[in-house]
């Protein structure tokens, strides 16, 4: 390696060794004779010559030829640029990875990225700690040391949850594996929001290395409203920006059809914004969910129950003469 370049096969670099045995043989090998036909060989005696050969290559040219046998033999020796190494020190890694709600976006971007992380840290060996709480409630808890292999399984067996992550949590879990391995790595694979209890994540953390996603895209379905007329209110939530955000939303049946669409715009500076989805009553009842097409995970996704929805009821009387009659039937 030779500052951010490597080389494939690094034994071919040996060939630029032959390029003063090169530069000795272009020079002392004369052009070609230049050969002309002329029967009157008598005339030519007295004619003076108007074009001469040079006994020797032109430096230019021998120049250049050396340069293209020295990039030929580069060219063959694999060069590649390398990135600079992330990972410090000689102990353990310790990698954190986010695996809430806000990680499921491109939480397979977040997989490769602690993928290059494990390859980076050779025979180190790899303590894997996901900062959400998992499908049971267990608290986050870190890893066994993991060798290459077994830490690229556990990574490969993460999936991003349906609720926040638990810092405060994750926290305690970096402090019990300090006090076994105090001279660890710790790389931290964040989802980009400010939640709370980061600061004390990050200060159990340090120093470590932050590898951090742009939370800009982040979107969150937050459970609908009912106004008085019957009618849904569709409502999200997004990490402010300087500018206006608009959010698609479609309100789906059971099947996964799409009954209606609205854009919510979000106000810049704000966090919130809301829009009314307008359903004749029929359709309106057929909602069973509210969804932001094109991102994936649980926060683009809203349930409806029985409290967010309208409902049809029918009522059927009887005869005056008959008011103590019974609802029969189902």
């Amino acid at each position: 390696m030779i500052g951010p370049v490597s080389f494939a096969a690094p034994a071919v670099l040996a060939g630029l060794l032959l390029l003063p045995g090169l530069y000795f043989i272009l020079r002392a090998t004369p052009p070609a004779p230049r050969r002309q036909l002329f029967p009157a060989i008598r005339l030519l005696r007295d004619v003076p010559p108007t074009a001469r050969s040079p006994a020797r290559m032109p430096l230019w040219l021998l120049l250049l030829r050396l340069v293209a046998a020295a990039a030929i033999i580069i060219g063959f020796a694999g060069p590649q640029i390398v990135p600079p190494p992330i990972l410090g020190g000689a102990g353990p890694v310790l990698l954190a990875i986010d695996n809430g709600w806000a990680s499921a976006a491109d939480f397979p971007a977040r997989q490769e990225a602690a993928r290059r992380i494990v390859d980076q840290s050779g025979r180190r060996g790899v303590i894997v700690l996901p900062t959400a709480r998992d499908a049971a409630g267990h608290l986050p808890r870190a890893s066994a040391l993991l060798d290459r292999s077994a830490a690229l399984a556990a990574i490969g067996g993460l999936r991003p949850e349906a609720w926040p992550t638990d810092r405060a949590a994750a926290a305690a879990a970096v402090r019990a594996v300090r006090r076994a391995h105090p001279d660890l790595t710790a790389v931290y694979v964040a989802d980009g929001l400010a939640a709370q209890g980061l600061r004390g994540f990050v200060a159990a953390l340090r120093p470590a290395r932050i590898v951090a996603a742009s939370p800009a895209r982040l979107r969150l379905l937050e459970p609908p409203g009912l106004l008085p007329d019957g009618s849904l209110l569709a409502r999200v939530g997004v990490v402010p920006q300087a500018a206006a955000v608009s959010v698609p939303v479609l309100a789906e049946d059971g099947a996964g059809s799409a009954l209606a669409r609205v854009n919510i715009k979000v106000q810049p500076g704000t966090s919130e914004g809301a829009a009314r989805i307008d359903l004749p009553v029929a359709l309106q009842a057929r909602v069973r969910r509210l969804v932001i097409p094109g991102i994936a995970g649980p926060a683009a996704v809203a349930l409806l129950d029985g409290a967010s929805k309208g409902l049809l009821v029918g009522l059927v009387a009887g005869g005056a003469a008959d008011a103590e009659q019974r609802f029969t039937g189902a």
